[in-house]
């Protein structure tokens, strides 16, 4: 379960998966969420309130950087079938994965796609999700960077 995300966790633990399965309302949550409710104090074992549900503190990640100003350790983590319980079936997910070195790029990104489309999608219809790579962002970073320095030099 712990390989699902880049970011490691810095104090706790992360889900089990007894906690998965039976949609255990635990939580792990970003630094910010824990300066700005915790003043100082350890979060484990603690509970915070989102929504109607009371969440189990049981870990926290570690802190990153923002990117684009925006505060990337703002968040509360629950198990993927709590979060479907909480928020809905049509909710939209963001799903990270960190894949496994033994298979080519190419090989994980049809795999990927195979799995995204075998749910929901028959051979003529166009995806409805996207798959984002370090270099698909990069090269967004670099376009839009390019378009601020054609107007600022204007």
């Amino acid at each position: 379960m712990a390989d699902i995300d880049t970011r490691t966790v810095e104090l706790g633990r992360y889900f089990t998966p007894s906690e998965v399965e039976h949609h255990t309302n635990v939580c792990l949550i970003g630094d910010t969420l824990v300066q700005q409710l915790f003043l100082g104090t350890d979060p484990i074992g603690k509970a915070i309130r989102l929504a109607n549900d009371e969440l189990l503190v049981i870990g926290v990640m570690e802190k990153v950087g923002s990117v684009l100003g925006r505060i990337r350790n703002k968040f509360v983590m629950v198990p993927l079938p709590v979060f479907l319980r909480m928020k809905g079936l049509q909710t939209s997910v963001t799903i990270t994965l960190r894949p496994a070195r033994r298979n080519s790029r190419e090989h994980r990104m049809k795999r990927i796609c195979c799995c995204e489309r075998a749910g929901t999608l028959s051979a003529t219809m166009d995806d409805d999700f996207f798959i984002g790579t370090k270099e698909s962002y990069m090269a967004f970073v670099a376009q839009h960077q390019l378009g601020v320095l054609a107007v600022l030099s204007w």
